[in-house]
């Protein structure tokens, strides 16, 4: 299942890079990078988890978060915030 971003922020850019946003139908979006480990939780919920082979990394840009959350976010419709009170 694909979700649909309707909002999202960077939170921090490095150790751990993490995003939050919402979807379209109004769920929250929380995705982070840390320790080798990228997740994307939806309401709470991890719905997908990958482990790189660079156990220590924690940065990423934005490119490279879109990159590996092809498969389960849609970011065609989504607008950046500057702050998460904004989402």
């Amino acid at each position: 299942m694909k979700y649909r971003v309707k909002s999202i922020c960077k939170t921090c850019d490095a150790c751990p890079a993490q995003w939050s946003g919402r979807t379209v139908d109004g769920k929250t979006i929380y995705i982070r990078y840390r320790w080798g480990g990228f997740r994307i939780e939806i309401d709470g919920h991890i719905v997908s988890a990958v482990y790189t082979e660079e156990p220590f990394a924690g940065a990423m840009s934005n490119e490279e978060m879109i990159e590996m959350t092809t498969e389960t976010l849609d970011f065609s419709e989504a607008q950046w915030v500057e702050s998460t009170e904004a989402l």
